[in-house]
């Protein structure tokens, strides 16, 4: 059996028996070991990646309070607001604590807080030019059709 221990026994029982605790009649059947390699480099390589993942998280998180926490110098409102993702709030720095209030409002209010300067998501620029680059391909493919319709064309009527 692939997934257990096979017992010894005698010939005229009839089906096959699994165990899964230790027998000394048991016979351990090893997995393919020219599969070994593969599998535990995949495994090292996917622990890695999850690592480096997990570093840039906190990396990234350790940034955003970091900012916040220098915004909350300047605008402690703005920055209270970042930080719980809320318009009702209110905040106060006072000895290098940061106070927050909460207002209730009775009608819900949207205020977008947007960012003035170069900052440019990543991700998007690596979408338009993706976008760009699957654009001038169809381009291309458009073009090597017609020209090749074009040249077929030509030869027929040359016949």
């Amino acid at each position: 059996m692939p997934n257990g221990r096979q017992l010894e026994r005698p010939i005229n029982m009839l089906c096959p028996m699994e165990i899964n605790s230790f027998n000394e009649k048991t016979e351990e059947k090893p997995e393919n070991k020219s599969e070994e390699p593969i599998a535990s480099r995949i495994r090292i390589k996917t622990r890695l990646q999850n690592l480096k993942a997990y570093q840039r998280s906190c990396q990234n998180r350790n940034n955003l309070l970091l900012l916040i926490e220098w915004l909350s110098i300047s605008n402690p409102t703005l920055a209270a607001r970042l930080l719980l993702q809320k318009n009702d709030v209110m905040a106060k720095r006072v000895s290098g604590k940061l106070l927050i209030t909460s207002c209730k409002t009775m009608e819900i209010t949207i205020q977008n807080i947007e960012f003035k300067g170069n900052l440019i998501n990543k991700l998007e620029v690596e979408r338009v030019n993706a976008e760009l680059e699957l654009l001038a391909r169809r381009a291309s493919l458009a073009r090597n059709l017609w020209t090749r319709r074009r040249n077929s064309n030509t030869t027929r009527k040359r016949i």
